[in-house]
């Protein structure tokens, strides 16, 4: 039985005016989707997904949240943990008595102003968050954050004088005695738990993000499309290229990896190639010659704002036939899994994949698709 569409609308009308800038996934009953608001730094809206709870939906705004990222922390405690750009942290402590999650808001951590954070991650259980200037935090438990690596105010006043771009952009590990980091300009560290050591990385292009898959590889993303894959000492620059972008994020899902490609799309490494991830399709490829405007949905498009040429654009589109596939998010940027499901979070949705069909989780712009799995 389908949910009423009365819930999913609900909680869209919570988000106006927002849009996703991230997502997370414990399991198919329990993932998440972080808005901020357009335009402005007024917070971020928390939208959940509990499809066995009454409601189904829920939302928690908060302000002070901008430039959030989230992850869930896997392990025994398995909870969903935002941190925004300056060291606001937003948490679940268990469920309420409805079921859902109870989200609280935690103490500040004590990074420096000028040293934002760029992500989060879980690892062996915890919260890890990656920051500019050599930077590393984990979470012990409830308002408790341990600098790891970095933080110094003197170094980094001295990094700024003198110029150098340094990392972490992403942070990722095996264990909590090896884990990796990078950033910068070919910045790539390694943790053992005990020191950290600076890795002869094999290039000095941006490193945007990192992946340590379960096939026991460590990948890296970089600007340009570029993908470097190794672990330890021994690292390479692979011979394949994504789109000539940033890539922003990277997930492994049944044993490939995808990559987040910005307005390109998502893509997908399979060992041998990388290529666009099948049955999605980038915007401008929604239209096909069995489904071309009509007249009136033009005339809509256009008094709704859209771009008569582009409009005029899409309507020409043929994909001789092949009409397998969804519309993408526009500017692909974050990716979430549980081994099980695929979320993947754009500028105007979050769409969900099971190995087989694609599905819109949320839109916060007026579809009226998405709202259930």
């Amino acid at each position: 039985m389908r949910m009423s569409a009365g819930i999913y609308d609900t909680v869209q009308k919570a988000c106006i005016n927002h849009s996703p800038v991230g997502c997370a996934i414990q399991n198919r009953n329990a993932l998440y989707v972080v808005l901020e608001h357009d335009g402005d730094a007024e917070g971020a809206c928390v939208c959940f997904y509990y499809p066995k709870t009454k409601n189904i939906w829920g939302a928690n705004c908060r302000g002070g949240y901008y430039r959030s990222h989230c992850c869930i922390t896997s392990g025994e405690r398995n909870e969903f943990v935002l941190v925004g750009w300056e060291g606001d942290v937003f948490a679940q402590h268990g469920l309420k008595e409805d079921g859902k999650p109870n989200l609280i808001e935690e103490s500040h951590i004590e990074i420096q102003n000028n040293c934002p954070i760029t992500r989060v991650r879980g690892i062996a259980g915890k919260a890890y968050i990656s920051a500019h200037w050599r930077t590393v935090f984990r979470r012990e438990g409830v308002d408790e954050w341990t600098c790891l690596y970095g933080n110094d105010p003197k170094q980094i006043e001295q990094w700024q004088e003198d110029g150098v771009e340094l990392g972490f952009n992403d942070i990722g590990g095996f264990s909590e005695n090896d884990i990796y980091a990078c950033g910068g300009e070919g910045d790539l560290f390694h943790f053992d738990g005990k020191v950290w050591k600076n890795l002869d990385c094999p290039t000095n292009a941006d490193l945007k993000s990192l992946c340590c898959a379960p096939n026991g590889k460590v990948y890296i993303g970089c600007s340009h499309g570029m993908l470097i894959e190794g672990r330890d000492e021994k690292w390479k620059v692979l011979d394949v290229r994504a789109p000539d972008v940033n890539i922003s994020d990277m997930a492994w899902y049944r044993d490939q990896l995808y990559l987040a490609c910005g307005g390109d799309g998502l893509y997908v490494f399979d060992q041998k190639d990388i290529q666009p991830a099948p049955g999605l399709r980038s915007l401008g490829s929604m239209v096909t010659e069995q489904s071309q405007f009509s007249d009136d949905e033009k005339h809509a498009l256009i008094e709704a704002g859209a771009d008569q040429g582009i409009v005029e654009f899409m309507d020409r589109l043929s994909l001789d036939g092949d009409d397998d596939f969804m519309l993408a998010p526009a500017s692909i940027h974050t990716l979430s899994t549980d081994g099980e499901i695929l979320l993947v979070a754009g500028t105007d949705e979050v769409v969900a994949f099971d190995g087989q069909e694609w599905k819109v989780l949320f839109a916060p712009h007026g579809t009226d698709r998405g709202g259930e799995l």
